[in-house]
């Protein structure tokens, strides 16, 4: 099964990845998302298909982030 994501690198070079289904925003390693989404090195931002094991090894990686974003409130 594979998920569709979206994804935006930072200027410290993660990502944050966005899922289509869920909305969950994760900020990963760019060296890691690099490897397991097979996107360019020099990729900024788009969507990739990867398989529901790779977003599972992202999700277990150590220095992967759930990012807060219910918490922002418009003023």
């Amino acid at each position: 099964m594979e998920i569709y994501v979206s994804f935006n690198r930072t200027i410290v070079g993660y990502f944050n990845v966005r899922t289509f289904a869920g909305g969950a925003v994760l900020n990963v390693r760019g060296d890691l998302f690099r490897d397991l989404a097979g996107i360019h090195p020099r990729a900024v931002n788009g969507t990739v298909a990867i398989s529901t094991d790779t977003w599972r090894t992202i999700k277990a990686d150590v220095w992967t982030r759930r990012l807060n974003t219910e918490g922002a409130k418009a003023i």
